[in-house]
């Protein structure tokens, strides 16, 4: 028979916040898996959670955690966390409630990852796959991957905007990464989507999974849907070097979003690179990071497609192409082809831009909440959403937006962490964006052209200029030597700019401990 193990760990959390303003610093609550909420001024907040691990067989191992979250008000506390984990070697079962990261290097340091970072609160999913590196089939020895497929819903109220409530929310990831080569390469893509659920006015949205998996469009749906995919998509292509030089480790890396065709191609711009060094030794700066971060090209200004009398223009589905322009455009044309129609519809309905563009990072039209869950991005904390901007500005007029409506951001980020003494650390960030709003909310839609044809709203529009903004963060952790897994924290954060001012505090208290149950045959 063969040995069983198994241990009991605990821990409790006590943070008291306050901040100037009405709402929090940016990095004071965000990237925080969702315990604060930003929209208050002061706040206290109790964290307790209790894990259970057991150990049984050569490779087979169970876990659970139970996470409460605590607030003042005792109504509004709510489970953190609550999974059940079964692994078989590195095969993994998930099941449940459970915080972790997908494309994020360092959740201490990162802005955050573009797919699923660890700014939101974890939602319940249910997923198996090899989520860390294990050795590939045959050539084990120069290559490892990881994989893994989760399905999830997304249980918050979504009601608000016109939002759809609880669609069901896929997510897949593969990466590859060689291991013998002096500076080893990975390769990555993660792709999400959600699909199904029930739209603000009673109606069932249909599910169609394999053209939801698959990124093809459906006819089971109907509407946008039948032409273009099925459900809300977003990704990333994730590129990097690995290497290390003495006690230093490097990981340099290259993502790039994506939400739907348009977006995949190799000419779309929008991206995230990052580099990240981390040092064995506690020195005064063991870990650093930069990245930076442009999501403003979307694929271009130009409209998705083009649309004429509210209609969808499909060129494959018109048997007569000059009798088209003369009955819609008044134009003679005489055996024109299909490369000059499209010439000549990016001319007449596009300003000369190509169709395919304006694509939107994390909004879609049948799920306007998009990527968020509980009022938080479930990617980049660096978008900002309607309730965003609720507190920041009570004068701004988002109704041509979904629920992001500052998308298009270019940001540049440093962070790093280190040892001050034996006892002591600390942690800071240091970000600067350009906010640039959205196409949907300059132009009065996606499909419009209010920044050219509409100069008044255009020039009320509030991302109209660049919205510079800077967000700072410092924190010091004393660990007490005469409390074993006892430790006190405070940190400051300050946001300044074009959009706001902004200065806050946080005090924290950590306790942890963990019982082991015994081994036995």
């Amino acid at each position: 028979m063969q040995a069983q193990s198994d241990s009991l760990s605990f821990h409790t959390d006590l943070y008291f916040l306050a901040a100037t303003q009405d709402f929090q610093p940016h990095w004071q609550v965000s990237n925080r898996y969702g315990i604060f909420d930003k929209d208050d001024k002061a706040e206290v907040v109790g964290l307790a959670g209790v894990a259970y691990q057991f150990d049984f067989g050569k490779r087979w191992k169970a876990e659970s955690e139970l996470e409460i979250n605590l607030k003042s008000d005792i109504s509004s506390s709510y489970l953190q966390q609550a999974y059940f984990n079964l692994y078989y070697g590195k095969l993994q079962l998930k099941i449940g409630k459970e915080a972790y990261t997908i494309g994020q290097y360092s959740d201490d340091l990162s802005s955050g990852s573009l797919f699923v970072s660890n700014n939101a609160r974890p939602m319940p999913r249910i997923g198996i796959g090899f989520y860390d590196y294990t050795r590939a089939p045959f050539i084990g020895k120069y290559v490892e991957f990881k994989g893994a497929m989760n399905f999830g819903i997304l249980d918050d109220d979504r009601s608000e905007y016109n939002g759809t409530d609880h669609p069901l929310y896929h997510e897949k990831f593969f990466y590859l990464r060689s291991t013998t080569l002096p500076v080893n390469v990975h390769l990555g893509i993660n792709h999400s989507a959600q699909f199904g659920g029930t739209q603000y006015n009673g109606t069932k949205i249909e599910t169609d999974f394999m053209a939801t998996f698959f990124g093809k469009s459906s006819g089971k749906i109907g509407g946008g849907e039948s032409t273009n995919v099925a459900g809300a998509h977003f990704g990333i292509y994730d590129i990097g070097l690995n290497w290390k030089i003495n006690d230093h480790g490097f990981t340099m890396y290259f993502q790039k979003p994506f939400s739907d065709g348009s977006g995949m191609k190799l000419g779309s711009k929008d991206k995230s690179v990052g580099l990240l060094i981390e040092s064995n030794e506690k020195g005064l700066i063991s870990s650093i990071l930069y990245e930076y971060i442009n999501t403003i090209h979307q694929s271009g200004n130009g409209t998705p497609d083009p649309i004429l009398d509210e209609e969808l223009i499909f060129t494959d589905q018109i048997d007569d192409l000059d009798k088209f322009m003369l009955e819609n455009f008044d134009t003679v044309t005489v055996g024109i082809t299909k490369e000059a129609f499209s010439t000549f519809l990016m001319d007449e309905l596009n300003y000369g831009n190509r169709f395919g563009g304006r694509d939107d990072h994390y909004n879609n039209y049948l799920y306007p909440r998009g990527q968020s869950y509980h009022k938080n991005a479930i990617g980049s904390s660096l978008f900002l959403s309607q309730d965003d901007m609720k507190v920041i500005n009570d004068d701004f007029d988002g109704q041509y937006d979904r629920y992001f409506v500052s998308n298009r951001v270019e940001a540049h980020h440093l962070a790093f962490e280190g040892y001050l003494g034996k006892h002591f650390s600390y942690r800071a960030k240091l970000t600067y964006t350009k906010n640039r709003g959205s196409y949907a909310g300059a132009n009065q839609g996606r499909y419009n052209w209010a920044s050219i044809e509409n100069p008044e709203y255009y020039n009320s529009y509030y991302f109209k200029e660049v919205l510079k903004q800077g967000y700072t963060f410092l924190e010091v952790n004393y660990t007490i030597p005469k409390w074993k897994g006892m430790s006190i924290s405070s940190s400051i954060a300050y946001d300044f700019g074009e959009m706001y001012h902004n200065f806050g505090i946080l005090f924290g208290f950590h306790y942890d401990g963990m019982f082991s149950l015994g081994k036995k045959k």
